[in-house]
């Protein structure tokens, strides 16, 4: 699976292979499909994956591809990337879900220093409310 993604990736938006400094600037050094074939259902799904035994498949036979319209934007808030992750409850209460969700980032994600996570939306008015 792993190689799977890391094909899509690479066909995508790329990957970065390193880094060049220019004083305290970094810049990452990306490796992706070239321009014109990005958009090619075709041309990613012939790409080649290393299976664990070492044979080779072509993405083809392993995924269904499909270029979607999705949105693709990148936000910026006080300097930095911000990317917004939208969820919607239904059929339990906002307050236990988004807590569980919390709970859930906490303990599987570990985010690389100069990441951080924060979460806003309805629930905080619920939790206000629920504290009085």
């Amino acid at each position: 699976m792993a190689e799977v993604t890391e094909v899509i990736e690479v066909a995508g938006g790329g990957i970065a292979a390193g880094e060049v400094f220019e004083g305290q600037w970094r810049f990452p050094i990306m490796v992706r499909f070239p321009d014109d074939r990005r958009a090619d259902a075709a041309a990613i799904a012939a790409l080649w994956v290393t299976a664990p035994d070492g044979s080779r498949i072509p993405l083809r036979d392993l995924a269904d591809v499909r270029i979607v319209d999705g949105p693709a934007q990148i936000s910026r808030e006080h300097a930095s990337r911000r990317i917004v992750i939208e969820a919607k409850v239904l059929g339990r209460d906002l307050v236990g879900a988004v807590e569980e969700a919390q709970a859930g980032v906490g303990r599987l994600v570990k985010l690389p220093p100069g990441y951080y996570v924060t979460w806003g939306g309805q629930f905080e008015n619920q939790q206000q409310a629920m504290a009085r």
